[in-house]
């Protein structure tokens, strides 16, 4: 469908529009901008003002109480926190549509990554995951706020891959302290010799997220060995493995590439602010490829990396 919907833009594009203006003619916004007089994406660049986030957070804070049909036909089911790079945090209503928009850019990328690199295919991978460190938030009018993990961006099918091929258990999200957190984190990922993907935003979250692996190294391998965690109010569980802990005592927590051999591909942000970040994880993974998230950001999928053009794409039948 994305190739096909990539050889017809203008088609694409047009017919997307169409089908969002008369889905939502009857909300507050569509009412207020007469959707149901636009015939176009000319009419629509004229009629329909440019806007930033304070544009809407009257309606945003009236979603967020719980009215229906401000901004969107279909019902608001979670809110996610943008990370604020230009302002504080903002919240970005989500439904179905908007989810499926999301599900539509990353499976063609999900397709293209595992197809083009198939090794990725061999072993398991790191979808980064927020911990809950405030517990499971809700608005005012009891919608959630926030995604459990990253899977979640990618629907039933690509949830299902990534659930099955999991290197760190989503219930690890459940842990509130942030040094307990990056340990079990750090567990999990230490018990997998076959790691082949490291799937995070900023690069600086993997940065971090290794950084105190010198400082717990004995303690870690020491767990590994006996299937135990040294964190206090952890409650997850593992099997002891003798052999990977002889294994990685051969190694070096200063050499953090030598402790996954297989890992084939990190993908992070690399442009803008992230470019001197994502250079430092190069030098700390000097041989593992890097790839590009694209412009993919909480509020839209724009781009989406393929393998071989040398950068991101337009995620054309995702968005307007």
């Amino acid at each position: 469908r994305f190739k096909r919907a990539a050889d017809r833009v203008e088609e694409t594009q047009t017919s997307l529009l169409s089908h969002y203006l008369r889905a939502n003619s009857t909300t507050e916004y569509g009412r207020l901008h007469q959707f149901d007089s636009i015939r176009s994406p000319k009419q629509f660049q004229k009629q329909i003002p440019l806007s930033t986030y304070d544009d809407y957070t009257e309606s945003i804070a009236r979603i967020s109480e719980g009215k229906p049909s401000v901004l969107t036909a279909d019902p608001v089911r979670m809110f996610e926190l943008s990370s604020g790079s230009t302002a504080a945090s903002k919240l970005i209503p989500y439904t179905d549509s908007l989810k499926a928009e999301f599900q539509r850019g990353i499976s063609a990328w999900i397709y293209n990554l595992y197809t083009k690199i198939p090794e990725l295919q061999r072993g398991p991978a790191y979808w980064s995951i927020t911990p809950l460190v405030d517990g499971k938030r809700f608005s005012s009018g009891g919608i959630p706020i926030g995604f459990d993990s990253d899977s979640e961006y990618l629907g039933q099918f690509g949830k299902l891959l990534a659930d099955s091929a999991m290197a760190v258990p989503n219930a690890v999200k459940n842990i509130s302290n942030v040094d307990s957190f990056r340990y079990v984190t750090l567990l999990c990922l230490l018990r997998q010799p076959n790691l082949r993907l490291f799937s995070v935003w900023n690069p600086t979250y993997l940065s971090l997220l290794l950084a105190p692996l010198i400082e717990w190294w004995e303690s870690l391998l020491h767990d590994i060995e006996r299937g135990t965690v040294s964190m206090q109010n952890v409650e997850l569980r593992f099997a002891p493995d003798p052999q990977r802990a002889r294994a990685l005592r051969a190694l070096s927590p200063t050499e953090p590439e030598s402790l996954w051999p297989h890992l084939r591909l990190i993908s992070c942000w690399m442009d803008g602010v992230s470019a001197p970040y994502a250079r430092q994880l190069a030098e700390i993974f000097p041989h593992v490829g890097l790839q590009g998230k694209g412009l993919l950001t909480t509020e839209a999928f724009v781009s989406l990396p393929i393998v071989g053009v040398g950068g991101s794409v337009l995620s054309v039948n995702s968005h307007f």
